[in-house]
């Protein structure tokens, strides 16, 4: 296979006027990605499930007027050609991210996995693509049980191995869907339906799924994994559907004043500009390579939250929690400083983008409960 990074060095691997493709625009990420691709000069084209829905499109329609909008779906294979025809580059974040669903199999594991190896043959099946980067998360990194050395720094050489559905089934598609891109490059067998939650849990079932048959294929693109922590910051829009929306949202309400925040859940966050600003510069950036880990360098709780966001006084007004409903038992602590030198990128404090983050709902009105 021809690594995407061949060729002459001296040219820039990335220039203004190049074709990106954003899938999943309507996200919480994606609005940040085609933000900074369209104010560096790119030509941004971005998928949606529906172009009629102006509740998820409308913001893009109205904030990014050059923006070429598409309708596919993850589950629909071939759906993404259309609009990766002419592209250069392909920012994958399209996957579902939700706690409370009913069938985790088919709301959570299924978009995840099928979605990616449909997103990397409808690549295949055009001309011209040179880099493929896509959304995991550190949930594809750290493993669900706490590490027996508490002071393990996580990095892109770990993988979260022990997950079951059962336990988180976020956290299982997305390492699923991780480990599934992975093995698609490196095999170019991609006429074998990976399905979804068949799982590599072991090198003898990925050599299995290899010799389970297809043509080999090759592919003009290298592939790229950003795996953030939790992602907080500003919405581009003022959808409160997200995970993180709705977490601060409820803060700001007073939802966790009284009964007490979630000490239990302690993992890191990191800055949705900063997470946005990491896709846009591994597209760019002809010397990066394999997985970033995007996320501050120790957990936080939903109490820490609380009292950094608390820390001004325009915010302390609201009713905040100030109390923990169950203790952390295990702080995570991460390395970071792969995407840090790799990619030159400095990682906003948490407490700032949790600040920017609660400003920025009050003064779109999406806060309810009054001060």
């Amino acid at each position: 296979q021809e690594p995407a990074e061949g060729g002459d060095d001296r040219l820039p691997f990335a220039q203004p006027g190049d074709v990106v493709a954003v899938t999943g625009a309507s996200g919480y990420l994606a609005g940040h990605v085609i933000r900074s691709l369209v104010a560096k000069g790119y030509a941004v084209r971005g998928t949606v499930r529906s172009l009629n829905d102006t509740a998820k499109v409308g913001h893009l329609r109205e904030q990014f007027p050059t923006l070429e909008l598409y309708e596919a779906d993850l589950l629909r294979p071939g759906s993404f050609r259309e609009c990766f025809e002419g592209c250069k580059f392909v920012v994958h974040t399209a996957s579902p991210f939700k706690y409370n669903v009913t069938n985790p199999q088919a709301e959570l594991v299924n978009p995840a996995v099928k979605g990616t190896m449909n997103v990397l043959r409808c690549a295949r099946l055009v001309d011209g693509i040179k880099r493929v980067v896509l959304t995991s998360s550190a949930a594809a990194i750290l493993r669900f049980k706490p590490p027996d050395d508490v002071q393990k720094k996580w990095n892109e050489d770990d993988w979260n191995t022990d997950t079951k559905i059962s336990d988180n089934a976020y956290r299982y598609s997305k390492v699923l869907a991780e480990q599934a891109a992975w093995v698609w490059m490196a095999s170019c067998h991609n006429s074998h339906d990976y399905g979804a939650g068949g799982g590599f849990s072991n090198a003898k079932q990925i050599e299995e799924v290899l010799r389970a048959g297809g043509q080999e294929y090759k592919v003009s693109f290298d592939l790229i994994t950003i795996c953030p922590s939790f992602v907080v910051g500003p919405p581009v829009g003022s959808r409160s559907d997200g995970e993180s929306v709705k977490l601060i949202k409820g803060m700001l309400e007073g939802d966790y004043h009284e009964g007490g925040a979630n000490g239990g859940v302690c993992i890191g966050a990191v800055d949705v500009r900063d997470v946005a600003e990491a896709h846009v510069l591994a597209m760019e950036r002809r010397s990066a390579f394999g997985r970033y880990l995007v996320s501050s360098n120790t957990g936080v709780n939903h109490l820490t939250m609380a009292s950094l966001l608390a820390a001004d006084a325009e915010i302390a007004k609201y009713k905040l929690p100030t109390t923990a409903k169950n203790a952390t038992a295990y702080t995570p602590l991460y390395d970071t400083s792969k995407v840090r030198k790799d990619l030159g990128i400095s990682l906003r404090p948490v407490g700032e983008s949790l600040v920017d983050m609660a400003k920025d709902l009050i003064a779109k009105k999406m806060i309810t409960a009054k001060a």
